[in-house]
């Protein structure tokens, strides 16, 4: 009797402790996270975070922002296109420049590829730019066949990105794209890593133990496929044989499900760790009997849960 009511005093001052946070910083979190993590607030003991998490969740506003880039990466010439993702209306709504800025709670969607653009097309960097400066929230960053196009990451860094999916691009030696990818997996709370098909001229960037980071981390599940990257991180047999023996000698699982994926893993580099670890099996638990790791024949996932 006693140790509950040590327990539930201590429950009601971290309720009390919550409340009395200023409202500008209740406001400034709450317009940081991702939506799923603004759903999980609403239910939260403290009346005055949910209070706020539910205002943000009434006022938010789906954007998506659409970047062409030249074929060629050479040229500055760049055009892009705002609108509204609302699911009510079955018309994609354009929306300016100054909408997203007057947008206070803005959760984006942006997606960077190619197209040939006209002769003569004047340059559009500096609205880029701004377009990048005023995208502080965006959740899912889809880019492909974008070569040396850095300025992205030059002018923003995304809050509560959930979704990367980057395939086929090259970053220039001197890019910021390894630090930027790095602070995300080490500050974000990813649910998807997708990096296929993707050079890093420079020295080579092994982002293996920010992978490791984030897998460890206590959020939703998290999906990460990465093959066939030059100067980059690949999950191949090393890359599985170290997650492998991190989840066996942890005291408990790893506290989410977790899909590592690499369809290009070779048959020999898969054989050693299936019949060292799975012994013939799909599936193994962990020591602490709470988790397993399951890698079924042919499968190119490996799928962790806890």
């Amino acid at each position: 009797m006693y140790l509950w009511l040590i327990k539930e005093r201590a429950f009601h001052t971290a309720v009390l402790a919550m409340d009395s946070v200023p409202k500008l910083f209740i406001e400034n979190v709450n317009g940081s996270l991702s939506k799923q993590a603004l759903e999980a607030l609403k239910c939260c003991h403290s009346l005055v975070w949910q209070k706020e998490a539910e205002h943000m969740w009434r006022m938010s506003r789906e954007i998506g922002i659409h970047v062409v880039v030249p074929l060629d990466g050479d040229q500055p010439l760049h055009r892009y296109t705002i609108h509204d993702c609302a699911p009510s209306t079955f018309l994609l709504q354009r929306l300016s420049l100054d909408d997203l800025r007057r947008t206070r709670y803005a959760r984006i969607s942006m997606e960077i590829f190619p197209w040939s653009l006209d002769d003569g097309e004047e340059s559009n960097n500096k609205c880029l730019n701004s377009v990048f400066a005023n995208a502080k929230h965006v959740e899912k960053l889809r880019m492909g066949c974008a070569d040396r196009f850095d300025s992205l990451f030059q002018n923003f860094f995304p809050l509560s990105v959930s979704t990367i999916e980057i395939t086929t691009c090259t970053f220039a030696k001197n890019s910021v794209f390894p630090e930027w990818l790095q602070k995300t997996l080490r500050s974000n709370s990813l649910q998807e890593l997708s990096i296929r098909w993707t050079t890093v001229e420079g020295r080579t960037i092994d982002v293996e133990e920010d992978i490791f980071h984030q897998s460890l981390a206590y959020r939703r599940n998290l999906k990460i496929c990465m093959f066939n990257n030059r100067k980059l991180t690949n999950l191949n047999a090393e890359f599985f044989q170290r997650a492998l023996d991190l989840w066996t000698n942890l005291e408990k699982p790893f506290p989410r499900k977790i899909r590592y994926d690499s369809p290009y893993f070779s048959q020999e580099g898969s054989d050693p760790l299936r019949n060292g670890y799975f012994k013939g099996e799909e599936s193994i638990l962990h020591k602490s009997g709470s988790g397993k790791v399951t890698w079924k024949q042919s499968a190119t996932e490996m799928i962790f849960t806890p």
